[in-house]
């Protein structure tokens, strides 16, 4: 298992926990981005996109993004309170992701716009 893997277990182990989290932890995520209760990271080594619901609220936290060139926008769903969803993805290092982290309905797929953070961007690739 990778150091950044580690940490990153580590990170959502104590935010189910409530723990606070320390530095070295939060480091090994390269995009983070949070919107009413769910949260989205990117890792740029390895193409890593992990959603979690972190608020016990009725609602499922999404992980909205599109890559550059894309057609559309695609969604990750973490459905239940404490449930963390993962997407690998293979792009070449020149690649750029758009993210944005919201609140929504799994079932029916939609999203509640008040409750979504502000888009960010980061390249996908390796990190010297």
């Amino acid at each position: 298992m990778g150091t950044k893997t580690k940490h990153l277990k580590v990170f959502f182990a104590a935010l189910v926990a409530g723990i606070t989290v320390s530095a070295s932890a939060l480091a090994a995520v390269d995009l983070f981005v949070a919107g009413g209760g769910g949260s989205a990271r990117f890792l740029r080594k390895g193409e890593h996109l992990y959603v979690f619901d972190q608020a016990s609220d009725g609602h499922s936290a999404v992980a909205e993004y599109w890559w550059d060139g894309d057609a559309y926008m695609s969604y990750l769903w973490a459905s239940g309170y404490g449930v963390n969803s993962h997407r690998n993805f293979s792009k070449p290092e020149s690649a750029r992701i758009h993210i944005r982290a919201c609140l929504g309905e799994a079932g029916t797929g939609r999203i509640i716009e008040r409750t979504c953070s502000e888009r960010r961007h980061i390249r996908a690739g390796d990190v010297n």
